[in-house]
């Protein structure tokens, strides 16, 4: 038997319409990804213009990046060597030092808000 699954993404601000794209956005440390129609993203867009406008451009790459955690960059390399040691010890692929892989990232994150050991 066949069967086709279809995904409706639906606006996150609103649930009432079909999102149009997705936006990230960054401010005070925190960082989130909105699913937006586009009515809502112009409304978004028109609201942020002059902040865009006041603001100093930053290259591609900073944006791709994550800020590192309090305790600067030490503290990051000793966090994703525990996500590394906390993959390999939970049946992810061998983890080795390099780009670490989001959805272990988010694996971890999610298995330490559980409060899981």
């Amino acid at each position: 038997m066949a069967r086709e699954v279809f995904v409706r993404v639906v606006d996150d601000l609103d649930r009432t319409m079909e999102a149009a794209s997705t936006e990230r956005l960054a401010f005070g440390g925190h960082a989130v990804e909105l699913d937006l129609s586009r009515e809502n993203k112009e409304k978004l867009a028109a609201f942020l213009a002059p902040y865009f406008k006041a603001g100093r451009r930053i290259s591609g790459a900073g944006l791709a990046q994550e800020s590192a955690p309090a305790g600067g960059i030490s503290a990051a390399r000793k966090l994703n060597a525990e996500i590394r040691e906390w993959g390999n010890d939970n049946g992810w692929p061998d983890v080795q030092p390099g780009k670490m892989p989001r959805a272990l990232k988010k694996a971890y994150l999610a298995h330490l808000a559980a409060g899981a050991s």
